[in-house]
């Protein structure tokens, strides 16, 4: 049994406080409860609960003092589904505060062992909707010839409607998702069937992010070195980055002929390092940006994403969350800490001890870039078995080259320096999610 517990005085009405809660893998149920000191007379409040995806999942007041969440089955001030391991956060909003009084919530959990396995999909993809030359019917295909799980349609400001998505056959998934364009730069929306107007680019990054979020989709930004007119119209990404309002960055883009230019990617690639280096957990992805069955090419990297099932929420979860990586062939990486094994997007906690294993090994490379928030290794070798050092270390992952060009990449893996606490008040936050 875990509790928050903040004290409220008068002075404190008509704020909000955000707190975090750690959410394990493989949990079941969750259950959330308003104790009796919370509820004093006089006193207003509000509990609102966002996953770790950043999805609504539920409420509470003081009537309302109990909130049950499970993938089937959650009371009815709670919203059903997959429970997403990773940080959740808890509002609380404060009205009229006559007294000073205790608030206090308690959260019990339950688990079950997950099995997790790796799915492998295309997250940018185009149709005769737009400007591809295949249509749905034809990249399915090709999709599934070339042996993928799942595959994104990201045509260009047309969403992949309801009825389109009916094309899943067996175990192979359809997932809707649109290109936002325009010519000072392109955004990808994934997981929604809605148009969402290009133009918001131009007026504010933060309010195209939020509507996406709000159709429960994930939103990042396609290509953004890639060369501008008149090679790609609006390829190169010309607004201003804010990391906060981002989900993820495609770092490696092989579309058409900007892929043979490896300098556009390594440039992708030196941002996404920055926003690691400046604190955002922003997850890398790889695009195939397929128009045509000859962008399945040997430059293309196709995405391996670690989950549960085939299933949208659970694939934009691990996406957002960095259990993922982009190799064409084998690519394994894990890092080994107190008999702890740990894979792509995982944080480990750091409570003693000076040191790490990381383990690494490719297929189709020649070397390895151990890429840290310390620095880089290079590696002369397709595989690496080495002791590091934390030293302070907040995150590390592997790039796999031949020649000068990426032949594979993972997401990180995290490193917390702190003896982790079950809630801890988010003073970064404002009162707003």
């Amino acid at each position: 049994m875990k509790r928050i517990k903040v004290d409220v005085s008068p002075i404190e009405r008509f704020t909000t406080k955000i707190f975090k809660m750690r959410v394990e893998k493989g949990t079941t149920e969750i259950r959330l409860r308003l104790v009796e000191s919370s509820t004093k007379a006089g006193n207003e409040l509000k509990i609102l609960i966002y996953d770790a995806c950043g999805d609504f999942r539920g409420w509470m007041d003081k009537n309302k003092d109990e909130l049950l969440l499970k993938k089937n089955g959650s009371s009815l001030n709670g919203v059903s589904g997959y429970l997403p391991e990773g940080e959740w956060k808890i509002l609380i909003e404060f009205g009229m505060i006559t007294n000073y009084f205790l608030c206090e919530i308690e959260e019990d959990s339950r688990f079950t062992p997950s099995n997790e396995e790796w799915f492998v999909g295309e997250l940018h993809s185009h149709t005769t909707k737009s400007d591809g030359a295949m249509s749905i019917e034809e990249l399915l295909k090709e999709a599934k010839d070339h042996g993928l799980d799942f595959i994104f349609i990201t045509d260009h400001d047309v969403p992949l409607l309801t009825n389109e998505r009916n094309k899943n056959e067996g175990s192979f998934k359809v997932f809707p998702g649109t290109e936002l364009t325009t010519y000072k730069g392109h955004a990808l929306a994934l997981g929604i069937s809605r148009h969402v107007n290009p133009t918001l680019l131009h007026e504010s990054l933060e309010d195209a992010s939020n509507l996406v979020k709000s159709e429960g989709g994930i939103f990042g930004i396609a290509h953004p070195f890639f060369p501008p007119s008149p090679y790609c119209s609006g390829c190169k990404w010309s607004y201003n980055v804010s990391p906060k309002f981002i989900d993820f960055l495609e770092i490696w883009n092989s579309g058409g002929t900007g892929a043979l230019f490896p300098a556009f990617n390594f440039a992708s690639l030196s941002l996404w390092t920055e926003f690691l280096n400046d604190g955002y957990r922003i997850s890398a992805t790889s695009g195939g940006d397929i128009h045509r069955r000859g962008d399945f090419n040997d430059l293309w990297l196709p995405y391996h994403v670690r989950t549960n099932e085939i299933e949208l929420k659970q694939i934009l979860c691990s996406i957002r969350s960095g259990k993922s990586y982009a190799s064409r062939g084998k690519f394994f990486f894990e890092a080994f800490y107190r008999n702890r094994t740990y894979q792509c997007g995982d944080v480990v906690k750091i409570s003693d001890g000076n040191s790490f294993e990381i383990h690494v090994k490719t297929e189709n490379a020649s070397k390895i870039l151990l890429m840290s928030s310390k620095g880089v290794v290079m590696v002369d070798s397709s595989f690496v078995n080495k002791k590091m050092e934390l030293d302070g270390i907040r995150w590390i992952n592997a790039v796999a080259l031949y020649k000068n060009f990426i032949v594979g990449f993972s997401n990180p893996i995290y490193f917390d320096y702190f003896e982790h606490l079950d809630y801890t008040n988010d003073k970064k936050e404002d009162c707003a999610l």
